[in-house]
């Protein structure tokens, strides 16, 4: 299949890409949705995968994942096709924030047993160290684009 862009938001997003965001390996997957990908250097997260689908974006890496969709935005007042470009630039902003390490993806742990628990999540780099140095959170890891972070 080809990785051409061919919905509105899978043009939108080809646009944001190749002027916010360094090169990626480009393809469509069995499914047919188109796909981007950032090997990472850090080993836990392993790369960052954007799809691409119908007015639906998920931006994922080996720990955890969020969604860029119609949902996240009034949709009542805003057209189809001026939404998939704002779907777009939301999720390349996002992407831009990952690979810049203002992301961090987050694994939640037994503090007993260093066991890792099934529950994971996505917070803004800073707002997670800032939390985390208050002591309020349950026992975690963090990992940014280039590896471990410490509260």
């Amino acid at each position: 299949m080809s990785p051409l862009p061919l919905s509105a938001t899978e043009q939108a997003f080809a646009a944001f890409a190749a002027s916010t965001l360094p090169a990626a390996q480009i393809e469509r997957n069995d499914h047919g949705i188109l796909t981007y990908k950032w090997a990472s250097p850090c080993p836990e997260l392993e790369a960052l995968y954007v799809w691409i689908d119908d007015l639906y974006i998920t931006l994922a890496t080996k720990i955890s994942h969020l969604h860029v969709d119609r949902n996240s935005f009034a949709r009542d007042t805003i057209r189809e096709e001026r939404l998939a470009h704002i779907i777009a630039e939301e999720a390349a902003s996002g992407a831009r924030g990952i690979l810049d390490g203002r992301v961090v993806f987050i694994q939640y742990y037994d503090e007993t047993s260093g066991k890792v628990l099934g529950q994971s999540g996505v917070w803004n780099r800073d707002d997670w160290v800032e939390e985390n140095r208050r002591g309020t959170r349950e026992a975690q890891r963090a990992w940014s684009w280039s590896g471990e972070v410490q509260p």
